[in-house]
């Protein structure tokens, strides 16, 4: 059921239009919707798509877009976060299209920063820094390194592989052309769906701007948050990325394309495991090193990191004890030596 306003035959085609996918999240609206109607960029839409929400979400969302013109509201009962953001693409009319966390906010602002700097560079994708906003202790670090973001100008994700470092939907827009030329969708169905879009846009862009600021505000800590993977979702991510290098293999003939995305597919599935349902971890552990084994990564890698080359061959070459027990004694060194710093 789609809201009357967005039948209207008014609605005129803005610069960007924001997706926001909306599930249970009552309490965080009015933050989240207010920081986007309180953008610096007047020609933008906002589309709520309601995905079955029964804690009161969807009646707040057409209470409030009775008083702001520029926001949209759907309902989309069928499927996951991918599906409602899908549902969004179909009646999205913004040159770019960016996509909100309906838990998160953004700085006034993001959209004209992030619109005015593709426009400048001429490119199908922008890209600007996040910032942790953490439930108990408020604002954190910044998700990338400033040098990740800091220069200017555009470039394809050959020259710059380490924006596939970060595969967060949040910090970017994306131009409506790239998205409907390369038929760009959401797999419905699965969580982890988002790296699957953004990586399928990135290698098919010619051009990305980055924006070192942290423009968007990405909160940590909420309980229910689909950061945390339950039951056999927690496996979905092998699904994902099984989908991501069929999809490179076949549209894509650059070698160093491929390299990139198994590097990548480390970094994700070593990333996931923390996030696995403690039910689920050794199943997830033994087609992780069944995966690492057959990547067969060289010792010159332009994405991972030493630590994470390290866990990769742990991975690799022990078992899943072995691999927890290091896990641990990681953690405890990096809390002491956290305490050492803060004791001086």
């Amino acid at each position: 059921m789609v809201n009357a306003k967005l039948e209207q035959n008014k609605r005129h085609e803005p610069a960007v239009s924001v997706i926001v996918p909306v599930f249970n999240t009552k309490k965080y609206l009015q933050e989240c919707l207010d920081s986007l109607v309180a953008q610096t960029l007047q020609e933008i839409e906002v589309i709520c798509v309601d995905n079955g929400s029964t804690d009161g979400s969807y009646e707040f969302l057409v209470d409030y877009a009775k008083v702001h013109e520029n926001i949209f509201v759907m309902k989309h009962t069928e499927g996951r976060q991918g599906g409602a953001r899908n549902a969004g693409l179909e009646v999205a009319k913004g040159s770019y299209i960016g996509f909100v966390d309906s838990d998160d906010f953004v700085s006034p602002d993001m959209f004209r920063t992030m619109y005015e700097t593709a426009e400048a560079n001429a490119a199908q994708v922008a890209v600007c820094n996040i910032q942790y906003f953490h439930m108990d202790s408020g604002y954190g670090r910044s998700a990338l390194p400033r040098s990740v973001l800091d220069a200017p100008g555009a470039a394809s994700i050959q020259q710059k592989p380490k924006l596939l470092s970060n595969l967060t939907i949040c910090n970017k827009i994306f131009s409506r052309r790239l998205i409907d030329r390369y038929e760009i969708r959401f797999p419905q169905g699965y969580y982890h769906e988002d790296q699957f879009f953004v990586i399928v846009a990135l290698t098919k862009a010619e051009r990305i701007s980055t924006i070192p600021a942290s423009l968007y505000f990405y909160r940590k800590g909420r309980q229910g948050s689909v950061s945390e993977y339950r039951g056999p979702d927690s496996l979905h991510i092998f699904s994902v990325m099984e989908m991501i290098e069929h999809y490179i293999a076949h549209s894509q003939g650059d070698s160093q394309l491929k390299e990139i995305i198994s590097e990548v597919k480390v970094q994700r599935l070593l990333q996931a495991y923390r996030l696995t349902d403690p039910a689920h971890r050794r199943s997830f552990f033994a087609e992780m090193k069944k995966q690492f084994q057959a990547a067969g990564l060289g010792d010159s890698c332009q994405l991972l990191s030493r630590p994470e080359w390290r866990e990769y061959q742990i991975v690799r070459r022990s078992g899943y004890l072995i691999y927890n027990m290091y896990l641990t004694t990681r953690a405890r060194y990096g809390k002491l030596r956290e305490y050492v710093v803060h004791a001086k």
